[in-house]
């Protein structure tokens, strides 16, 4: 991936994360490099330590092949999702 398909795939991820319902995906399609991808929320959650927070599925298309990756994000102070790892989800 390019810098404008990085670009693309995380602008898309703001934008379901924020107002998306969870198992409805959002697609992206970048006409300059033939890439795609979708994201998809899979469940939301609040963690005890208070952060409002997201698990998804981000699928990228590649050469023709699906590639499927599951993640989790939280709403940081500034109001962007960000990637979390060793949150609490309780």
């Amino acid at each position: 991936m390019v810098d404008s398909d990085v670009a693309q795939a995380v602008s898309t991820m703001q934008a379901v994360l924020m107002d998306g319902r969870d198992g409805e995906s959002a697609e992206w399609r970048n006409e300059a490099t033939a890439m795609r991808g979708a994201i998809t929320p899979l469940r939301t959650f609040l963690t005890s330590n208070g952060y409002f927070c997201r698990a998804y599925r981000e699928d990228l298309w590649v050469a023709g092949t699906r590639q499927s990756y599951t993640n989790t994000a939280c709403l940081n102070d500034e109001g962007q999702w960000v990637w979390a790892e060793g949150l609490d989800d309780d």
